[in-house]
């Protein structure tokens, strides 16, 4: 009786879903004692929100989704790419502003100034100011040396699967090797 019931009760939940007017003449048309539907108590208004599962699963599948977007971004790397790229940049950067100086002055300036200074000789500037590494501490500066008519300018990577960087690397200015590498600029 009980099992009828609740089938029976499942079964209205349905139609009055689908058939909202086919409801409302059944309870009118089925009247108990003091004028109450019969199926007053069996149906219930309809549910407005969600049930604690539909939320958790809900919640479960943003989650899903939110860890498999950032695993595929990785950001730390994107992040290190990102400071590569710059490094290379501004490493042509500052060939160009060499190659300038050379071509007034027949020779490579004997140093360079640090970096935010500019680069200037005989009321010429060469570089407005000369780059600074994203991260301009420890082995992430730029370095530039000069040998007679010769020069290199190095900068560590951060991404050591880096496509550009040096074949062997310059342990004497990146070390470490797994997590720096050297990229070298000459003179063309």
């Amino acid at each position: 009786s009980i099992m009828k019931f609740l089938i029976l009760n499942s079964q209205l939940s349905a139609l009055r879903s689908r058939f909202p007017a086919l409801l409302a003449s059944i309870r009118t048309s089925r009247s108990g004692p003091a004028g109450r539907s019969v199926l007053s108590s069996a149906i219930s208004a309809p549910s407005r929100g969600f049930t604690l599962i539909e939320l958790l699963i809900a919640i479960a599948i943003v989650g899903i989704m939110g860890t498999v977007f950032v695993t595929i971004i990785n950001p730390s790397v994107q992040f290190k790419r990102a400071n590569d790229t710059e490094r290379k940049s501004e490493l042509r950067q500052i060939q160009a502003g060499l190659e300038l100086y050379r071509a007034d002055q027949s020779a490579y300036p004997a140093t360079l100034p640090n970096c935010g200074s500019a680069l200037a000789l005989g009321g010429t500037t060469y570089l407005q100011k000369v780059p600074c590494d994203p991260k301009n501490t420890g082995q992430y500066i730029y370095r530039y040396i000069l040998n007679g008519t010769q020069y290199t300018i190095i900068a560590c990577l951060e991404n050591t699967n880096d496509p550009q960087k040096d074949t062997a690397n310059n342990i004497t200015y990146c070390t470490g090797g797994t997590t720096n590498w050297s990229y070298t600029l000459t003179n063309p």
